[in-house]
């Protein structure tokens, strides 16, 4: 048939696609190229290179927009239409919602879902509702993106970029990090959309790689950091309860005939005849049938699992397409001719689609959408095999941006030798982000020595990514210098998360100076997490508005984790109903942190119903050390077989500090045998403090020469209440130069304990007549804030014959704790000094009565005093 027999043809097949919104869609002369063409246009015919991609003015708006050119799957024709009419589904709201967001702000949408669950169609009807006059840009691949931009940015216009199989745009000449930033700052909306295997397998990927570490998740081949900065929307494959009840309500026959099916297949993916092919290509394997035919569907099935998204040359799917005909029989099937096989798969089935479409190059096919997915699904899902992998391989020797896709597809697969033969061998003529991968691949598979040498020559050939991996491994290894040498270098050369990284490395070693100026201009490169981080920093600085500014325009971005940071610089300024507000926005952004902040709030503030119900949520939340905070609030409030239950679940889930906990638990419950069995796995785990307090059990237990070498190992780790503990268990053993010894380790710092270390320390030397030290010591431990200090610190005045500070060490003593001791010597001072009035008043204060300044009318027991007489 003539090219334009063809095209008269389908102009009066297809007259209209949206029955709802009554347009016909015509190209031209009305040759429905995005129809008919990208499924079954024939091969050759191809139309000329058309600078559509340049010319902003050319491109659709969204009312005007065929549903078709999008990507929405055919279904048979009815009145003209290959699209049934529209029937609501539950996350139309939620799309139209992020629509408007990005609208407003620019963003990225991601549409998750399997083949032909009706993502495409969803999201084209939430545009129609909510940007029906922007411009819609659909680039056929990478390059044509980045053009199409650059006249668009030039333009001016308010654009949606649609992105169908998002995946087949990653790259360095596609869809980047810092693309869509840049897409972001210009308030462009991107709406893209995945299938639920290939999210799956990316998350898969970046989620085990370098054990999960979520900055190399951002990092593998940029797609981690892309999908990172995504809206994931999910469209799934089964249609719901409510979307059937309004399925059910439509006129459309198409619609009616799938519901028959509803409880098995969703109702697009049954309109769009994608379980009639499965089944077909399982069925066309048996003797007689087509089983050459099916191999080459499953060769093109595989090609897709090797990263060949697109369509691929026929001869790939002969040469590769063997293999599967040898395991499932060979000549035994009585297979047909290559050209019969062709012919079968390429054939239209259902007046819908087929099993193999063609391409827009001669000779080129892609299979079917649905049937990777429905594959994958099956229990017949197998490996790819090698011959596979190494024919692609072959096949695409020269074509860079293939063998990239392949070797990505291989480690998704967990193919690492795959992966690694590919990265190699580009590496070795040259390729910086090659090397760069393969120095990734080897980190993560623990050659680190190789990993830091093809880094190396990465960034000698030019590879921005390298020198961030090489900052990212030194830091990983707290080798902060070396990590800043490389987050500097890849800085310098404009790589916006390595800036990011300087300003955290920075804060972390206090070089709040440095840290603000790198997150300043990671926050100008609009890079993800950057305005957190220096609002973080500014608090951090003290410059608490800036602080709070910032943090609350991310938090106004959607991060949620940048409203927990508000909510603890608010909390800090005792602005505790504001920290509260901020850490529910935080939780219901997705923040499983601010549970825990609430959790510690509402302790805090004595609300035990709000504080048990957030402890709660922050255990189902697996929020780290939630089950330990919980037992021990639960111990605080006296619960203890519910703390006793809630600290061995923590414990059972490796949270050593529990261990300690427990410990204490079963002390205060007389359960020795048990505290000490919980405090010898504590000191085991190096838990702080757990070598004093096993060593007071034991002593308690008259286990005294354990309890003093355990006292001694915790001093040594910095323990400063095992150090006092033995400093008083010294002195009364009159090892007085040890005992010293140990006082002084306790009394290091501002803690409470070094207040009352000082005060022992004072006492022990005031007893070996060292009566200045004595004085430096109990100063030190009356400033600390421990009074009964005051006491033996006015003795040592008393010897220095410094009677007004003595007076004034007393009364401190007294007014610090109403000390009896401190009120008696007061007594006997102010009777010393001629003072009768205040030596009465400070003797009845010393027997538990409170009189009047200067002792006037002080009753003593049930008398009166006489004036000059005696009690």
């Amino acid at each position: 048939m003539r090219l334009k027999d063809r095209r008269h043809l389908m102009k009066h097949e297809v007259s209209g696609h949206a029955s709802d919104h009554g347009r016909v869609f015509q190209q031209g002369d009305g040759f429905q190229y995005n129809v008919e063409r990208a499924y079954f246009g024939a091969h050759g015919e191809l139309l000329p290179f058309l600078p559509w991609v340049s010319n902003v003015a050319a491109w659709p708006v969204v009312r005007d927009c065929d549903p078709l050119q999008l990507g929405v799957h055919r279904s048979s024709i009815e009145g003209g239409n290959a699209v049934p009419r529209y029937v609501g589904r539950d996350v139309d709201q939620e799309l139209v919602d992020a629509i408007l967001e990005a609208a407003r702000r620019g963003g990225f949408i991601l549409i998750v879902g399997d083949s032909t669950a009706g993502k495409s169609r969803a999201a084209y009807e939430a545009m129609l509702r909510t940007v029906p006059e922007y411009r819609v840009f659909i680039p056929d691949n990478g390059p044509d993106l980045r053009a199409g931009i650059v006249a668009l940015f030039a333009a001016g216009e308010k654009c949606v970029l649609w992105l169908d199989d998002v995946e087949r745009y990653f790259g360095v000449d596609g869809l980047t990090p810092g693309l869509l930033s840049q897409l972001r700052t210009r308030r462009v909306v991107v709406v893209a959309t995945m299938r639920t295997e290939r999210y799956q397998r990316f998350s898969r990927s970046l989620s085990r790689s370098d054990g999960g570490d979520d900055e190399h998740r951002k990092t593998l081949a940029a797609t981690e950091h892309i999908l990172n900065q995504a809206i994931p929307i999910l469209v799934p494959r089964l249609w719901t309860r409510d979307e059937l009840s309004r399925a059910a309500e439509s006129d459309d026959q198409r619609i009616a005939d799938a519901l028959g099916y509803a409880e098995t297949y969703g109702l697009a993916e049954y309109m769009a005849a994608g379980p009639k092919l499965y089944r077909e290509w399982r069925q066309a394997w048996g003797v007689g049938a087509n089983p050459r035919g099916a191999a080459l569907v499953a060769a093109a099935v595989d090609c897709t699992r090797v990263g060949l998204t697109g369509p691929v040359p026929v001869r790939l799917l002969e040469a590769v397409h063997h293999v599967y005909l040898e395991q499932a029989g060979g000549a035994l099937l009585r297979p047909e001719s290559i050209e019969a096989g062709v012919e079968w798969a390429q054939s239209r089935r259902y007046g819908v689609t087929s099993l193999l479409l063609p391409g827009k190059l001669q000779d080129s096919y892609r299979v079917f959408d649905y049937l990777p997915d429905a594959y994958a699904r099956s229990t017949d899902y197998r490996p790819v095999p090698g011959h596979t992998w190494d024919t692609a391989i072959q096949f695409f020797q020269g074509d860079m941006g293939s063998l990239y896709s392949i070797a990505i597809a291989a480690e998704n697969e967990h193919q690492d030798s795959v992966a690694e033969s590919v990265w190699r061998d580009l590496a070795q003529v040259g390729d910086g982000d090659a090397a760069e991968a393969l120095g990734r691949l080897m980190w993560r598979t623990g050659r680190r020595s190789e990993s830091i040498q093809w880094l190396e020559i990465a960034v000698e050939q030019k590879s921005v990514q390298a020198a961030f991996r090489l900052g990212w491994i030194y830091e990983k290894e707290n080798d902060l210098p070396n990590a800043e040498l490389w987050f500097t270098k890849a800085s310098e050369l404009g790589h916006a998360h390595s800036m990011l990284h300087l300003a955290q490395l920075f804060s972390k070693v206090g070089r709040l100076g440095e840290a603000e100026r790198w997150g300043r201009r990671a926050a100008a490169e609009n890079e993800l997490q950057a305005t957190a981080t220096l609002g973080h920093i500014l608090a951090s600085s003290g410059k608490l508005d800036d602080a709070l500014t910032l943090l609350s325009q991310a938090g106004d971005e959607g991060d949620g984790d940048a409203l927990v940071s508000l909510g603890v610089v608010l909390s800090d300024q005792s602005r505790q109903e504001e920290a509260e507000e901020a850490w529910h926005r935080a939780f219901s952004l997705g923040s499983r942190f601010a549970a825990g902040n609430l959790a510690l709030l509402y302790a805090r503030q004595k609300k035990v119903r709000e504080a048990e119900q957030w402890y709660r949520k922050a255990i189902e939340l697996k929020l780290p050390e939630s089950e330990r905070r919980f037992g021990i609030f639960l111990m605080e409030r006296g619960r203890n077989t519910e703390a006793e239950k809630t600290l061995l679940a923590a414990a059972a889930d490796e949270d050593v500090q529990a261990f300690y906990f427990l410990g204490i638990l079963y002390n205060r419950l007389g359960r020795r045998e048990q505290a000490i069995s919980w405090l010898e796995r504590a000191v085991l785990a190096e838990v702080e403090g757990s070598h004093g307090l096993l060593a007071a059990t034991l002593e308690a237990q008259g286990r005294e020469d354990e309890a003093e070498e355990l006292y001694r190992e915790g001093s040594r780790r910095g323990d400063r209440k095992a150090s006092y503990n033995l400093g008083l268990r010294l002195a009364l053993a009159e090892r007085f130069d040890e005992a010293e010894e140990y006082l002084r380790l306790a009394g290091e710092g501002a803690t409470d304990e070094a207040a009352l270390a000082n005060c022992e320390l004072g006492r022990l030397l005031f007893r070996s007549a060292r009566i200045h030290e004595a004085g430096e010591a109990l100063r030190c431990s009356l400033e600390a804030g421990h009074t009964h200090a005051g006491c033996m610190l006015a003795e040592v005045y008393l010897v220095q014959g410094k009677l007004a500070d003595a007076e004034i060490a007393w009364r401190t003593a007294y007014a610090g704790g109403e000390h009896v001791h401190a009120a008696q010597r007061l007594a006997s001072y102010y009777l010393k000094i001629g003072k009768p009035d205040l030596a009465s008043l400070w003797l009845g204060r010393s027997r538990g009565f409170r009189g009047r300044k200067g002792g006037k009318n002080l009753r003593v027991g049930k008398g009166k005093r006489k004036p000059g007489g005696r009690r």
